[in-house]
């Protein structure tokens, strides 16, 4: 825990004096807590990680955030309202007070953002308008190609990261025929859309950066070798800049299966260009068992070089969905949960 304890307090030198390396860290003011952005650290190791959280979909101002949110975090990412279905729910009609408003707080905090998502088919419709899903393949590659286009002209130069393709391993795409279908590749559907979004980013910005995100890949009850697959004929083929792994559903892998946890954190690794911890929940109504869990887990990946930084969804008890109960860090008083309190 010594080597932890270090690279905690290397991530906050930029902005805080701390107390001596390896002792126990004192409750202090959050403000002590921000970290280092990236955008200012090109490695991302020990100091250059950030601690990241979702921008909640009812934030429509700056000013809309909740308790200690501006002094923890220092990296955002839209909950849900940077999905297709949310921005154009009626066609032609674009709804983009919530997004302004976090990149307006990312530019005041000088945080970057990471997009969350510009493709997803989730098998109950999310991520897709209701208007999109009956329409001829065609004009449904049409329509996601026009959405990516203007996502790109509004917020591309102001973007560090996208989640392009959201869950295509897990979830798959109903539309996938339309996007290309699987080809000769076997995912030639993710292929364009990424050759999209690179085209389109790029026009307005250089330095944004794509990702592949999905979940279940560090379970070793699971393979994680085609995402590892698809995340490589990305890379051969430039369009990949780094791997979102969400750290849903983690409290279910048992200790003894941590050793297969770590090699597939390694595969993943071995892609290339850091990876992203998206979506992390840590649930329990026990303090104790989720100050439990973040031991396990959160030294895992702050000790990856490889890692570029941590994503919570979600960290204030009353915003906080029902299927993630337990997994907030501070409570509906504003007071602080031991897990918190032993993150620096």
């Amino acid at each position: 825990m010594l080597a932890f304890r270090i690279l905690m307090k290397l991530a906050i030198v930029a902005v805080t004096v701390v107390a001596a390396v390896g002792a126990e860290p004192a409750t202090a003011p959050a403000t002590a807590r921000k970290g280092v952005s990236p955008t200012s650290q090109q490695g991302i190791s020990g100091e250059g990680k950030y601690l990241g959280c979702v921008w909640r979909n009812k934030w429509t101002t700056p000013e809309s955030t909740t308790v200690l949110f501006n002094e923890l975090f220092n990296q955002v990412t839209p909950e849900g309202a940077g999905k297709w279905e949310k921005v154009e729910k009626t066609h032609d009609e674009y709804y983009w007070t919530t997004l302004d408003a976090m990149y307006a707080w990312a530019a005041e905090h000088k945080v970057p953002v990471k997009e969350h998502n510009l493709v997803w088919y989730d098998g109950g419709g999310n991520g897709t308008p209701k208007w999109a899903d009956a329409l001829p393949d065609a004009e449904f590659k049409a329509e996601v190609e026009q959405w990516i286009k203007d996502w790109a002209a509004r917020y591309g130069s102001r973007t560090e990261w996208i989640d392009v393709v959201n869950e295509a391993m897990r979830a798959g795409h109903k539309h996938k025929k339309a996007l290309g279908g699987d080809g000769v590749t076997g995912y030639d559907w993710v292929i364009w859309c990424y050759e999209t979004a690179r085209r389109e980013t790029k026009a307005y910005s250089p330095k944004c950066k794509l990702l592949l995100n999905d979940y279940f890949m560090l379970d070793p009850g699971l393979s994680c070798d085609e995402f590892v697959k698809l995340a490589k004929l990305l890379k051969e083929r430039g369009l990949l800049d780094g791997i979102a792994e969400e750290g849903h559903f983690l409290e279910r892998i048992s200790d003894d299966k941590m050793p297969g946890a770590r090699e597939h954190l390694k595969k993943i690794v071995s892609v290339g260009g850091p990876v992203h911890l998206s979506e992390l929940t840590l649930p329990s109504d026990d303090d104790e068992k989720q100050l439990a869990l973040y031991k396990k887990w959160f030294p895992l990946f702050w000790e990856e070089p490889a890692v570029a930084g941590v994503t919570l969804w979600g960290y204030y008890e009353p915003l906080i969905f029902s299927d993630n109960r337990g997994c907030h860090l501070v409570r509906t008083d504003g007071s602080e949960r031991p897990a918190l309190t032993w993150l620096p």
